[in-house]
């Protein structure tokens, strides 16, 4: 499978290995079920991936569509993520559109000062 799911502090972590379009099946109909019986707050970690085609960039704005949905959101972690994955996200301007995090423990952070946020000063 191109994906693995692990749920943290009532957070779906998504680890993406692969998103090319022959792995996309499967993980989309994983990712529906994990949206469907979750939060609808996800991490979705693409720090293990080499590759992804413009099929694969599809996956993780039909996430957020369906996070946002179900009143959540698709945090992405793209640390390690190699460098043509990061350039086609900021070709297609996505890095505009999700929140990007150096890591996992910082995007499940973000999830708990977006509920609890600072009163003004």
């Amino acid at each position: 499978m191109s994906i693995e799911h692990y749920i943290e502090r009532g957070i779906d972590i998504v680890t993406a290995k692969s998103l090319m379009m022959c792995h996309l099946v499967e993980a989309r109909e994983s990712i529906k079920q994990i949206i469907r019986d979750g939060s609808g707050r996800i991490v979705l970690d693409l720090s293990l991936v080499k590759f992804m085609d413009g099929s694969g960039l599809g996956l993780p704005v039909s996430m957020l569509q369906q996070a946002r949905r179900r009143g959540g959101d698709v945090h992405l972690v793209m640390s390690n993520t190699h460098n043509s994955v990061t350039e086609l996200f900021k070709l297609c301007r996505l890095n505009t559109v999700f929140r990007v995090f150096p890591d996992v423990a910082g995007a499940i952070n973000a999830f708990s000062l977006d509920q609890n946020p600072s009163p003004p000063t």
